[in-house]
């Protein structure tokens, strides 16, 4: 009797244990689910933190972005160059400048040496055919006007030969002053018609504005 009453007593005392150890370890596990459950709560709070911030982000570039558009639409349109691109661009374009006028020049110059040659060539012509004229007229086989354009045919090729083109201009502009004035006394003369007599004033005129 003795030995079953303090066989219960042992296995009462152990289920206590056990209850107790039980106890212990649900309250550990309950204890480190709070906690777990705390932590969770503060990463996901620092979480949304971070998002609203990440938001706030998003919104102010985005409205910078829209301003900075809207700036760029209501100003002119300009070169976005830096002051030593801009330099570098300029002497670029001044170099080209300076390059298209030399050719210009040298495009003229060779113009105006093949008129020089081309007038030279056709001197002796021009000579031979006022000699010509000019014995022709001493017979009178020819008109004073005929041999005076031979004339100015000759003096004008000199001129141009020379490439003096001033010269060449007031020698035309002298042909067309003596025909005005023969075409004057003509025109008084009921000779020539009046378009004949406004032409011969035409080209003075023509040739007098493209002298000044």
């Amino acid at each position: 009797m003795g030995e079953r009453s303090q066989a219960m007593n042992t296995t009462s005392k152990f289920a206590i244990v056990c209850l107790a150890a039980g106890s212990v370890g649900l309250v550990g596990t309950v204890v480190m689910q709070y906690a777990t459950i705390d932590r969770l709560r503060q990463e996901n709070s620092s979480l949304q933190q971070q998002v609203e911030r990440l938001s706030a982000q998003s919104n102010r570039f985005a409205a910078e972005k829209t301003d900075l558009s809207k700036l760029i639409a209501a100003q002119p349109v300009q070169a976005t160059q830096s002051p030593g691109q801009e330099q570098s661009s300029e002497v670029l374009r001044l170099r080209g400048e300076v390059g298209r006028m030399r050719l210009e020049v040298r495009e003229s110059e060779e113009s105006r040496r093949a008129e020089m040659q081309a007038a030279q060539n056709k001197i002796a012509e021009a000579e031979t055919n006022l000699a010509r004229l000019t014995k022709m007229h001493a017979v009178g086989a020819v008109s004073e006007p005929e041999l005076s354009h031979a004339q100015f045919a000759v003096q004008l090729l000199k001129a141009e030969a020379n490439g003096d083109k001033p010269l060449a201009a007031r020698i035309r502009l002298q042909e067309a002053e003596q025909d005005l004035a023969r075409a004057t006394q003509m025109r008084n003369a009921d000779a020539i018609s009046q378009s004949e007599y406004d032409e011969a004033a035409r080209k003075v005129e023509s040739f007098r504005t493209g002298m000044n």
